[in-house]
């Protein structure tokens, strides 16, 4: 399993922030981390798919990014403006990729937004009533590959998979979960469309991987003080 960070132009100027804070939060680094984006060349010492669409077709670069360039059997999909706030749990995230690995487990996702609305049999996790409102959720979570790529579309934007897709959800066999408790903490630094806790961010990245927002609220401050 990797983590596969995904990104578009519009955002790219965030790619650096959101990978040290990998380093920072999550020290143990258990996995490889890939990053998925469109046009826009980004700068960060891992592996860059670019994968060019329509900015808002992210259903097509997911799945060509499946097709063309995966082949584990699992994933854990991110974002790249998730930028993590918090100490990972790194035991918890170890026990939902294991239990993604038993048979008919299709996903955990990592941060119960929506909260899981029935009960399973592992201690910290639930089950995710498939076909309801956001059952299909972009938040950190742990794929099966061909599961993610069965239920996302070409020419989807983030909002229709969400909200199209939790519909397919009801044809997928097999158990959608959900932790019980936040183990990925995350800013969501893109909050439609604007930066947001551009302090944090200064405060918690170095300068040099600052995002352009941020790099611009600190030279303000200089020039204020």
């Amino acid at each position: 399993m990797k983590i596969v960070v995904f990104n578009c132009d519009r955002y790219a100027d965030v790619s650096a922030a959101w990978y040290e804070l990998y380093r920072t939060m999550w020290p143990e680094q258990p996995y490889e981390v890939a990053y998925v984006t469109n046009s826009i060349e980004i700068d960060v010492p891992v592996p860059v798919y670019y994968i060019e669409r329509p900015e808002l077709d992210f259903g097509g670069r997911v799945r060509a990014f499946l097709h063309h360039h995966y082949t584990d059997d699992l994933l854990l999909l991110t974002m790249a403006d998730y930028l993590l706030k918090g100490r990972v749990d790194h035991e918890t995230v170890r026990r939902a990729e294991e239990l993604c690995t038993a048979p008919l487990i299709r996903h955990c996702r990592l941060r119960p937004m929506p909260r899981p609305q029935r009960p399973f049999k592992a201690e910290g996790f639930g089950r995710i009533k498939k076909g309801t409102r956001y059952s299909l959720s972009l938040q950190p979570g742990i794929w099966e590959s061909q599961v993610l790529y069965d239920l996302v579309q070409p020419g989807e934007n983030p909002w229709h998979i969400e909200t199209r897709g939790s519909g397919r959800t009801r044809g997928i066999r097999g158990s959608f979960l959900s932790t019980e408790t936040h183990v990925l903490p995350h800013h969501n630094y893109y909050r439609k469309g604007k930066p947001q806790a551009l302090d944090w961010v200064a405060a918690n990245v170095p300068e040099a991987c600052w995002p352009d927002a941020v790099r611009r609220n600190e030279r303000r401050k200089r020039r204020d003080t």
